[in-house]
């Protein structure tokens, strides 16, 4: 069984600023705190891999990742090729929808730790809390804040 999370934030905004934000792998360093660096792989079609490298608690941690950008529906896909220990897989999807002036954003993760049966459930709980619930918040009010600076552009 797989841990799950959903961050969401709405910001005034059009969903087309957003949804090209979250595309543009190569500006998430400047955009995203957590992010220290990108470095494209390969782009093909809707795909796009990459290493990343990004800080959580002081962390530094660099895993290979795809992208997957489903434009028909305003989603991106995403999922670590090459998890960063103790991670067994990670992945997820942006689902953004125009709401009036606003755009809601939607992250969500899904992921499972490699570890003793035992301490499955406070690894997966420490990993979900202090890892990923944290930089998926810190990440969403940095997506606001470049919409917000776009639309006073």
């Amino acid at each position: 069984m797989a841990f799950k999370t959903l961050s969401t934030i709405r910001v005034k905004g059009n969903i087309h600023d957003a949804f090209e934000i979250i595309r543009d792998i190569k500006k998430w360093p400047d955009i995203f705190p957590p992010c220290k660096e990108v470095e494209i792989y390969e782009e093909k079609g809707n795909k796009t891999t990459f290493y990343l490298t990004a800080v959580t608690n002081g962390i530094r941690n660099r895993w290979f990742s795809e992208q997957e950008v489903i434009e028909k529906y305003q989603l991106i896909r995403f999922r670590q090729l090459e998890p960063s220990p103790p991670l067994l897989f990670m992945q997820g999807e942006w689902h953004l929808a125009q709401r009036g002036t606003e755009v809601k954003i939607e992250m969500t993760h899904e992921f499972d730790v490699k570890t003793v049966i035992f301490f499955r459930p406070i690894l997966g709980f420490i990993i979900k809390k202090f890892f990923v619930d944290r930089n998926s918040n810190i990440e969403l009010r940095a997506l606001a804040e470049e919409i917000m600076k776009r639309k006073g552009a």
